[in-house]
């Protein structure tokens, strides 16, 4: 019944000193640079949730180091193992509130998810210090995934779009075979794709001339046949493709009535010569074909 009571009043102290950790904030903004600022409160706050978490570490490696140290069964030995194991927890307690990374960018969550992931590697296998460094690390690229996730979702421009899904693709190849960082990394980097012809779609309604979306089918059929045979781009230039070429041979549609005659012959001669000149086959030679056919049915 003591041990019971004292194990509850050990989880009591530490929840009220990790809590008083924490300071709520609101949510994300959204930006449209990839590295999105933090907002200025989260600035002056300097992470304050993370600082937390520091001072947690340094001590429970300070307890560990007397631990260490100390005689086998003493009660400086029985002593440092309490006080470690209570910083461990405030420590664990802090880092996995959703508040500790708030307002990082995601390249500094990636830091100390790397430095996190060295020290859980260093550490003695079974001891409570790699516990507490398997833990962190796994609360800190939790984070990560939330925030790459939050900039994919913020970003609205296609070209910030496919790099940034480059740039996880080449992190996750970079990354150890089998580990949730290399699974966050995929995720991020699927994502991006996933989001892109949505993204192209809505630029093109903001496009007036259909021969300038005609330009992006074009550019993402070339970007489409350099992208690697099943990858996740692959999928994704085609698709942005197709839907580019459906949007242009709508707006075409909707544009050729109010067009000269002088215009659509011109129109008819231009895209029977690239009609002429398409892979056999292909999207493009599809489309090349109907718009030449919908400008000859209108000459008069």
């Amino acid at each position: 019944m003591k041990q019971i009571i004292l194990s509850s009043l050990l989880l009591i102290s530490v929840i009220s000193q990790a809590q008083s950790y924490l300071i709520p904030g609101p949510s994300h903004g959204t930006g449209q640079q990839i590295n999105s600022q933090p907002n200025n409160s989260s600035s002056n706050l300097q992470f304050y949730g993370f600082d937390q978490f520091r001072q947690s570490e340094q001590e429970a490696i300070f307890q560990q180091n007397l631990y260490d140290q100390a005689r086998s069964g003493s009660w400086e030995e029985k002593t440092a193992q309490q006080n470690r194991d209570r910083a461990i927890e405030t420590g664990l307690y802090v880092i996995k509130s959703i508040n500790t990374f708030y307002g990082m960018q995601y390249t500094q969550i990636e830091t100390i998810t790397n430095e996190l992931n060295q020290k859980y590697r260093q550490a003695r296998a079974g001891s409570a210090m790699e516990r507490f460094y398997n833990q962190s690390q796994i609360s800190s690229i939790n984070a990560l995934s939330n925030e790459l996730n939050r900039v994919i979702q913020s970003i609205q421009n296609s070209d910030l779009l496919i790099k940034f899904g480059h740039e996880n693709k080449q992190k996750y190849n970079q990354a150890q075979s089998g580990s949730k960082l290399e699974a966050t990394y995929n995720l991020a980097y699927k994502n991006s794709f996933q989001k892109l012809p949505n993204l192209v779609s809505f630029e093109n309604n903001n496009r007036r001339n259909f021969k300038d979306i005609e330009f992006v089918a074009t550019t993402f059929h070339s970007l489409y046949s350099q992208a690697r045979a099943g990858s996740a781009e692959e999928s994704a230039y085609s698709v942005t493709r197709n839907n580019s070429l459906s949007q242009a041979h709508q707006l075409f549609k909707n544009q050729i009535q109010y067009m000269q005659r002088f215009e659509l012959q011109n129109i008819q001669a231009e895209y029977d010569q690239k009609y002429r000149q398409a892979p056999a086959g292909s999207q493009l030679e599809q489309y090349y074909r109907s718009i030449r056919d919908l400008a000859r049915s209108h000459i008069r």
